[in-house]
């Protein structure tokens, strides 16, 4: 089946699962529009009860994976980080980049105040490896690809982040018995902090607003 077949498939299936849940409020659109601007999936999934999460979560592949990290990741983890441990955090996450052959394992880092405005001109620290995701998705099979093109954008739209987006999706691309690279990053995120690379190579390490958790139902604990 093609990724756009897949697409379209896992969106109706979506679609069918939200009409079924009242926390969902969005109507379903009486055309789907392309996955990147389906809103109602976008927020949807956040918006939609825990089972239904799952429920949509599990059509696709590696989705139990995914689902459980949606739901159990970080729930103890969203604690802000002060800055010395931010700045170890970011150690540890450009560490463990470089140890899965992406980066460099030891840059100059500056810790800045100004956010947005200190990391404007900068590049996502993650920038190889995030390019690399669809190359690996690809390896494991053309449905994994598709799917990462399917979640991208939903996952995205949640927390408004690419490192808490592509580690909800790491079991998606991860080769076996692969570290869990993104964690870090996203714990980053997390707890407050941005990191941005500049062309000479310099990390810069900012304090901004913490990231929501990627859980929106106060039921679920």
């Amino acid at each position: 089946m093609s990724t756009e077949a897949l697409i379209l498939q896992w969106q109706r299936l979506w679609h069918d699962l939200f009409d079924a849940d009242a926390y969902v409020a969005e109507q379903r659109p009486a055309a789907l529009p392309p996955i990147s601007e389906d809103t109602r999936l976008h927020f949807g999934l956040w918006d939609a009860a825990p089972e239904t999460r799952r429920a949509a979560l599990t059509q696709l592949p590696e989705g139990v994976a995914i689902a459980r990290r949606v739901e159990e990741g970080m729930h103890d983890v969203a604690a802000e980080l002060p800055q010395a441990a931010a700045h170890a955090m970011l150690r540890m996450a450009l560490g463990a980049q470089h140890a899965f052959g992406m980066g460099d394992a030891h840059p100059p880092i500056t810790v800045a105040n100004r956010f947005p405005e200190d990391l404007m001109g900068c590049d996502a620290v993650t920038l190889d490896l995030d390019d690399a995701l669809w190359d690996m998705a690809e390896a494991k099979s053309p449905a994994h690809l598709a799917a990462l093109e399917f979640l991208t954008e939903i996952f995205y739209r949640h927390a408004n982040d690419y490192h808490i987006a592509h580690w909800l999706m790491w079991p998606l691309v991860a080769p076996p018995n692969a570290p869990d690279v993104y964690a870090p990053f996203a714990r980053l995120t997390y707890g407050g902090w941005a990191a941005g690379r500049t062309g000479a190579g310099e990390v810069i390490l900012v304090a901004k607003e913490p990231a929501e958790p990627p859980f929106c139902d106060p039921s679920v604990t």
